[in-house]
């Protein structure tokens, strides 16, 4: 038989020689120590421990201790979370959320910070014996969490306004209020008759300072369609604490509406001709990704009029001075405007539209009781094994 071409050109394997391999060591039982080789040692104290487990058999229930017990059965974590979750810190920041933020949007320094940190540390309930050096040490060590806590509130409120603006453009043929109209209704000079001021209006009190609150309770419905805004509490009290819509509330809605007005604007635009495109907002030229109708192109984003996306949160929480200057000058005009009478008239007229538009009657809302059911319930076995 004659060698193809391929079988001529070929050279001779060499076979490589077998090499005998080493056994493993076999594992040691858990009886036995990490350090021990005796066999004879470990096959005794296995003995010992089948005689152990023979005589607790046969020991009545009530004379076998809690700890020879068999353990119950529980699951291991078998996902671990991204981040170690801190639960002091969770406390601090849903105690920023639910009292703090009511009376503070910014901490501009480091007396501010422990001032802060102070007030959060009264409010919180504490386990164990407390005295006057616990609490200095606490609040010195827990400072910059209560800043983080604060940082965090407000970044989750810009994103809660963000939406309802984004909700407003899109249902009102693509266009806000301008920032004119937003001063009117921080101002109380809002002409109520005029029909297309008093959508602003109603969209000031029933969407953008529900979401300046940065929680879902201080100005939900069982809130804001039963209280005014100014003479909203929460009944524990008559401290600013207590009261649910503050000046610094709405001089908050104010100062972020501005800041990012034209950058929402151009955001919402160039969302709605590019559906399927990311968009990038960490860089003030964000670029739009290709899909399958458009092609790669390069939006530049107006910047904001005083923050800036790469500055950060250590000076000025991230935000220029012109900036808190503003927020303290919308506060001033709005707790002037609070003691007129228009801005009474204005606040009881919105609530009782409100209550009628919501069907809303009475003047504290009903007590949320689970319907009883009166028909039998069925059993459908729906499960495949």
């Amino acid at each position: 038989m004659t060698k193809t071409r391929f079988e001529k050109d070929r050279r001779e394997s060499n076979p490589r020689p077998k090499k005998p391999r080493k056994r493993c060591p076999a594992k040691k039982t858990k009886t036995t120590h990490p350090n021990s080789d005796d066999d004879a040692s470990s096959s005794s104290k296995s003995t010992h421990n089948s005689e152990v487990r023979d005589n607790r058999s046969k020991l009545p229930p009530e004379e076998i201790s809690v700890a020879t017990t068999v353990k119950p059965k529980r699951i291991i974590q078998a996902v671990k979370p991204k981040k170690e979750v801190d639960p002091e810190y969770n406390q601090i920041k849903a105690m920023v959320q639910t009292k703090l933020w009511r009376a503070c949007k910014f901490i501009t320094c480091h007396q501010d910070r422990i001032k802060v940190s102070t007030k959060i540390n009264s409010f919180l309930v504490f386990e164990g014996d407390s005295s006057p050096e616990e609490d200095e040490k606490w609040i010195i060590e827990k400072a910059r969490d209560c800043n983080k806590g604060v940082n965090a509130t407000r970044a989750y409120s810009h994103g809660e306004i963000k939406k309802k603006m984004h909700n407003y453009w899109l249902y009102n043929n693509k266009t806000l209020p301008t920032l004119e109209d937003f001063k009117a209704c921080l101002k109380r000079t809002i002409d109520y008759e005029d029909e297309a001021q008093k959508d602003i209006w109603k969209f000031w009190v029933d969407q953008i300072l529900d979401a300046a609150c940065a929680n879902k309770f201080d100005w939900n419905p069982a809130v804001r369609y039963y209280q005014t805004i100014s003479k909203a509490n929460d009944g524990e009290g008559n401290t600013q604490f207590n009261m649910l819509m503050n000046p610094s509330t709405e001089a908050w809605a104010m100062v972020c509406i501005e800041n990012y007005y034209e950058n929402w604007k151009k955001q919402f635009e160039w969302k709605a001709n590019n559906p399927n495109a990311k968009l990038n907002t960490g860089k003030k030229e964000a670029k739009g990704k290709k899909d399958e109708t458009t092609d790669e192109v390069e939006v530049p984003f107006p910047t904001n009029k005083w923050t800036d996306s790469c500055g950060g949160q250590i000076h000025y929480c991230g935000w220029h001075i012109n900036g808190l200057k503003a927020y303290n000058t919308y506060k001033a005009m709005n707790k002037t405007a609070r003691n007129t009478a228009k801005s009474e008239e204005l606040e009881q007229q919105i609530l009782e539209d409100l209550k009628l538009e919501n069907g809303i009657v009475g003047d504290k809302p009903k007590d949320k009781k689970r319907a009883a059911v009166e028909e039998e319930v069925q059993i459908v076995d729906t499960l495949d094994f």
